[in-house]
């Protein structure tokens, strides 16, 4: 398998592979790593720049031939963060699943619609429009992601209403129940699990308590621990034709086709 790890805005790939401590993960689970360097960080959107670098990036692991193509897996925090979340929203096909760190732009014009595996770690001080809950009394892109990833991953939620202009005029709520744990130092991480009919879970988001917009390397695991657990299969013009869920990561044949919804 396959972490494809997207920097920070002030960043480059050498300097998020040292500082996130991706590679002790990454070696002691057995997987391997691609950390591409964004040249323009105020490029647009990641459809317009980002996707013909992941797609060199993509050409370089099939010729290589050594990597399972149906367990490529994206993250990145911060601007990286946005691009894996954006690839998840517009060509979910390119991953098996994705999880990342510390910001979440929507983009309705380039919703896929198509389900996907996702997580995503919040800080609780990362800035007022990335905090929070999906159950606390704001709106802000916290919100936005889990109304769009709980819709298209089989959960019900009850939209937000917006006015005119745009504004939200009443709040959406997930309306399927998470399965909600404490863990790690000080019950910093606060983390909602949507797991469907099939015991699979399919959206997690976690407030990483006392921090601000960062990410830790206690992080990094709970990232891969995630991520590990998911397949696909596409046919010869890249489209994914199933999902697969396994609770041994593939090291036992346990695999399970994900129903979506179910």
């Amino acid at each position: 398998p396959v972490v494809v790890v997207w920097h920070g805005g002030a960043q480059t790939g050498h300097l998020f592979m040292d500082s996130t401590a991706w590679w002790q993960t990454a070696a002691a689970e057995g997987f391997a790593l691609a950390l591409p360097t964004r040249t323009n960080h105020n490029q647009g959107t990641s459809s317009d720049y980002d996707l013909p670098i992941f797609d060199k990036v993509v050409q370089y692991l099939k010729n290589d031939g050594r990597f399972d193509m149906g367990r490529i897996y994206t993250t990145g925090q911060s601007m990286g963060s946005m691009e894996s979340q954006q690839f998840a929203q517009e060509t979910p096909d390119y991953y098996a699943a994705v999880a990342s760190t510390s910001f979440y732009q929507d983009y309705p014009d380039a919703h896929s619609d198509k389900p996907i595996p996702t997580y995503l770690i919040n800080g609780e001080g990362n800035g007022k429009d990335d905090t929070g809950t999906p159950y606390d009394d704001r709106w802000n892109r916290t919100d936005d992601w889990a109304q769009y990833f709980l819709r298209v991953n089989g959960f019900v939620y009850t939209p937000a209403v917006y006015a005119a202009d745009g504004t939200v005029t009443t709040f959406g709520v997930p309306v399927s129940e998470p399965v909600f744990t404490v863990t790690g130092p000080y019950d910093r991480f606060e983390t909602y699990t949507w797991i469907n009919g099939q015991d699979i879970p399919l959206v997690q988001y976690t407030n990483s308590l006392y921090r601000p917009h960062n990410c830790l390397t206690s992080e990094i695991p709970m990232l891969w621990d995630f991520l590990e657990h998911y397949r696909c299969e596409r046919d010869e013009d890249g489209a994914v034709t199933a999902r697969y869920y396994s609770a041994s990561a593939f090291e036992r044949d346990d695999q399970v086709l994900i129903q979506f919804g179910a």
